[in-house]
């Protein structure tokens, strides 16, 4: 996760969140006060206690174990279970507020044992809940996401889908900090599902924000901007300032790291529009955060435009004017000076970390390395004291570049050791954390296996028990005239039996035979020409006025080639051709051939359809989704992996089956040409259409004018990118 993002955390999954029944108003302390005094029954006094033990936990805590003592005495004296239960809940909320994490744990078990003997569903669900967030809070994710699971599978037995959700929520939070996107996504979208069908406007933009997070993490700027985008109307609309400034700031940080992307790809034009919005956005998000005198928000922002302004520094020196870099450098150092002069009258550490790490940056672009020098150092002290390894990492990165801009290769060349030695260190817990997670997904799916298998276990068990007693209550009144009958018959039974088992069983191999040989058929011919093929002999070829050709193509193939074995390759190439089957399946296209690493398909055949642009120009999006999903893991793994151009043209095509002995359905003529110019004039990671395919799709999708572009032996042809559907 970037530093810079705000991360949106529901004060409804907080450690806070049991299941008492407490007043949320002050003022009402004082009237369960009064009521101490009171004659009233015994539980009743509990309940009050338990609740004003509750209230206390924060302001007055010592007041607070009073209250909760007292309960907790009053209820084992009175045998009163369920008031003994919520003394233990509040005692161990109390204790995790101060860090007392053993003895937090130790009271949730007492109270988890007392509601499990009582079947008390939601007090357990609520239990788990908090336990979640007890191992999260010192940094066990695997027993985080185990007790939220088991959180969410109470609340599903209760159909409490509220609950469900934001069990997800916690669950979906949790894989993202541990790097497990597609979990992440996963439980984000069911969390949304959920939020989404009763109408819950807070709960959709919090989804909103968090699956911006997650496209940012995952290199998806383009989506993640939408998510943000659409969070942040919703917090406009319902008048919600602070997660208004919150979602600004994840926009204009968002519109920084554009920015940088474009200056890197020396697409300058786009950078300073970019870093220009990215400061708008920020401002903006400042202006709420002075108005609600947030003042830990101003130091977020103050560094954030400081780390744009930076960043506006580094452009103009890139661009050859000194001028306008000198200006945003050292406006850059005005606003790290006013981050930290908030953050150190908060003692945030790690927000000072950050400002020196931004200081050292800019002073490294003036040329000033003494001063950058001292502001790395300063950074790296901190980092060592709080241990934070991601920092000191970096410090020495600073270092080794800062000594040898200054002549000094001895050190440079220390800590660049230390850089790497660091980065080996936590390449090696991160590791370990992807072992953990694995061991984790195993014992869970043996876990659900061992539920899986009693339940199956019962299920025959009831069902041989069932079977036992009809058979008993059958034979009772005919056993004897059973016997006599098996007596007469067994001799012709026993002939009759051999000579239907053998003829059985050559049906069974003939018809096995059949199917296999369809099934082939049918792999390779679609069904309507397999059909005609089998019933006449031949399958006749037939014109088709409008059919929608796609192909894709890999454009490093060769070079990943050359790494792999040809096994490997050939893995490689058939979990893409895999996923690639699936998608034409969903979309009804059909697949005509793969050639090497190129994979080819079309809409509106054998049947014909109108739909088929629309279709097939979906499924190119879908393809191009899939393998950026499959470059994921290889990107995790550190291994080589594919980008994917994938062409459309719509037109006329001739069909049909070629050859006598190996069956083969293809499709000729110019449009299948066209779309192949369409994929080898393509680039990676998009669709490419042509003008006739535009024509047909352009209400339905956003796509961008490419203008006139070379196609082999084709000249100049109009093309459009299909970005996204509108």
């Amino acid at each position: 996760m970037h530093p810079k993002y705000f991360l949106r955390v529901l004060t409804l999954f907080c450690l806070l969140l049991a299941d008492l029944s407490l007043y949320s108003q002050m003022s009402e302390l004082d009237s369960l006060r009064k009521s101490l005094n009171l004659k009233q029954p015994d539980t009743a006094k509990i309940n009050t206690l338990n609740e004003l033990g509750f209230l206390t936990v924060s302001d007055e805590p010592k007041l607070s174990q009073k209250y909760l003592q007292e309960a907790l005495s009053k209820s084992i004296n009175s045998k009163f279970p369920k008031g003994e239960a919520n003394a233990y809940v509040s005692l161990a909320v109390a204790a995790s507020m101060n860090a007392s994490y053993d003895t937090a744990m130790q009271f949730y078990q007492k109270a988890l044992t007392i509601r499990k003997r009582l079947n008390d569903l939601k007090g357990i669900a609520n239990i788990y809940n908090n336990l979640g967030n007890l191992y999260d809070e010192q940094g066990d994710f695997f027993k985080s996401i185990e007790s939220y699971q088991q959180a969410y599978n109470i609340q599903k037995q209760r159909k409490d889908t509220i609950k469900m959700g934001r069990a997800q929520y916690n669950i979906s939070t949790l894989y993202w900090r541990m790097g497990n996107y597609p979990k992440a996504i996963e439980n984000i979208y069911a969390y949304l599902n959920i939020v989404d069908k009763i109408g819950d406007k807070k709960g959709i933009a919090t989804a909103y924000n968090q699956l911006g997070n997650l496209h940012v993490d995952i290199f998806k700027p383009e989506k993640a901007m939408d998510f943000y985008q659409n969070a942040l109307k919703v917090w406009v609309d319902t008048e919600n300032k602070e997660e208004e400034a919150n979602t600004l700031n994840n926009i204009g940080c968002l519109k920084d790291d554009l920015g940088e992307m474009a200056m890197k790809e020396k697409n300058y034009a786009e950078a300073l529009r970019s870093f220009q919005e990215a400061i708008k956005y920020l401002e903006s998000s400042l202006k709420i955060r002075t108005d609600r005198n947030d003042e830990t928000g101003r130091g977020e922002i103050f560094n954030n435009i400081g780390v744009v302004k930076k960043n506006l520094g580094t452009f103009y020196q890139k661009t050859d004017n000194p001028g306008k870099a000198n200006q945003y450098l050292m406006e850059a150092l005005q606003s790290f000076d006013q981050s930290l002069k908030i953050r150190q009258k908060e003692d945030d550490k790690k927000g000072i970390i950050e400002v020196y790490n931004g200081f050292g940056d800019v002073y490294r672009r003036l040329k000033n390395f003494k001063k950058a020098l001292l502001y790395t150092m300063s950074y790296k002290k901190l980092a060592d004291e709080i241990g934070d390894t991601k920092f000191q990492q970096s410090a020495f990165k600073d270092l080794s570049s800062l000594y040898a801009l200054m002549g000094n290769y001895k050190d440079a060349y220390e800590f660049r050791l230390k850089f790497e030695d660091l980065k080996d260190a936590r390449m090696n817990e991160s590791n370990l954390l992807k072992y953990q997670q694995d061991e984790f997904n195993f014992k869970e799916g043996q876990r659900q296996r061992e539920i899986d298998k009693k339940q199956n276990e019962i299920a025959l068990q009831q069902e041989k028990l069932k079977t036992e007693r009809t058979m008993r209550n059958s034979l009772m009144g005919g056993a004897v005239l059973l016997s006599l009958l098996a007596m007469l018959l067994f001799n012709r039974n026993r002939i009759k039996t051999r000579s239907n088992k053998e003829l059985t069983e050559k049906n069974s191999i003939i018809e096995q035979e059949r199917k296999r040989s369809d099934e082939l058929l049918l792999n390779i011919l679609p069904e309507s020409t397999a059909i005609e093929l089998k019933t006449t002999g031949k399958a006749k070829a037939k014109k088709y006025d409008s059919v929608s050709v796609l192909f894709t193509d890999f454009k490093n193939f060769t070079q990943i080639a050359e790494k792999l074995t040809a096994e490997e390759l050939v893995a490689e190439l058939d979990a893409c051709f895999k996923g690639f089957d699936i998608i034409t399946e969903k979309y009804g296209i059909e697949k005509i051939k793969t050639i090497g690493d190129a994979y080819m398909c079309a809409g509106g055949i054998p049947t014909e359809n109108n739909t088929h642009p629309f279709d097939t120009v979906n499924a190119g999006l879908e393809m191009i989704e899939f393998l950026h999903n499959y470059q994921l893991s290889k990107i995790q793994q550190g291994l080589p992996y594919f980008q994917v151009r994938i062409g459309i043209h719509t037109g006329p095509i001739v069909a049909g089956v070629v050859g006598t002995r190996k069956f083969a359905y293809d499709i000729w003529g110019d449009t299948v040409n066209l779309a192949a110019r369409m994929e080898s004039s393509g680039e990676p990671g998009k669709v490419n259409i042509s003008q006739t395919t535009f024509d047909l799709v352009k209400d339905h999708f956003a796509c961008t004018h490419r203008g006139k572009v070379d196609a082999k032996n084709k000249g100049q042809i109009d093309m459009y990118f299909v970005e996204k559907t509108t």
